[in-house]
């Protein structure tokens, strides 16, 4: 396997965008059984609230049409019991709607995730192996394998195919990274403009308002605008707070 894993690691270095990756994925992982490829990324993966954030990307190969406004637009992320384990999780899994499977990565399946497990079986999309992967800077992003109508037999199969499917993970998602807009590469759970973002920024480095005012050139009301739109903004009770939770959605960090 490990010719494999070297082919695809070359190729995705041609490779001129994302969709080209993703097809170089798909084509190596239907060599070891799995028709359907699930790619997301999320710069920031949960809320300051600790909800789990959409992905900015999602991308699939061989899904069904519906699956991408499914799981972006109708939040099916959020209670996709696949998507949850990976939150906290850096360690590759085979998961299974098969017969009476009752959980995914050692978590049991509740009544929130029986709409996603439903839309699954209809699919005939029932076991899969999914490869959380945490990218420098806080980011999450997950490469998923699924078989299309399996057998029973190929739980096993799948399990056995883990460490290559983990290998051509993070080799596709390295190279699909690099190809990224940066604006999929910056959290869009929070919008605050440049100018908000800067006076923040000078306020996390210890600087008053007054101080951001004589830097910037500007007025001191219009810099404690700027501050308090951004207060309100990312849901805080004070300026203390605001840059917290802007660290947390990394807002002061340099998109590469």
């Amino acid at each position: 396997m490990t010719d494999v894993v070297d082919r695809l690691a070359n190729s995705l270095g041609k490779a001129p965008d994302v969709a080209a990756c993703l097809d170089l994925m798909a084509d190596c992982v239907e060599t070891l059984g799995f028709g359907c490829v699930i790619y997301d990324f999320a710069p920031v993966s949960r809320s300051h609230l600790g909800t789990m954030l959409v992905p900015n990307v999602l991308l699939t190969r061989n899904a069904p049409e519906s699956f991408v406004s499914l799981w972006r637009d109708e939040g099916y992320c959020r209670i996709d019991p696949v998507q949850q384990a990976c939150l906290d999780s850096a360690i590759p899994f085979v998961w299974s709607h098969l017969g009476n499977a009752r959980a995914i990565g050692d978590r049991p399946l509740t009544a929130e995730h029986q709409p996603v497990v439903s839309y699954l079986r209809d699919a005939r999309l029932t076991c899969g192996a999914t490869v959380p992967i945490h990218v420098s800077g806080g980011g999450l992003a997950t490469v998923t394998a699924i078989c299309v109508d399996p057998a029973p037999s190929f739980v096993e199969d799948a399990r056995h195919h883990l460490g290559a499917l983990s290998m051509l993970a993070h080799h596709t998602a390295a190279a699909i990274f690099t190809r990224l807009d940066p604006e999929a590469k910056r959290c869009r759970a929070v919008q605050l403009s440049q100018r908000e973002i800067e006076c923040l920024r000078w306020a996390a480095k210890g600087k008053t308002a007054q101080d951001i005012a004589d830097i910037l050139g500007r007025s001191l009301a219009t810099v404690c605008l700027h501050l308090n739109n951004a207060t309100r903004k990312l849901d805080a009770q004070n300026r203390a707070q605001a840059i917290a939770h802007a660290v947390h959605y990394r807002l002061f960090s340099s998109v590469h």
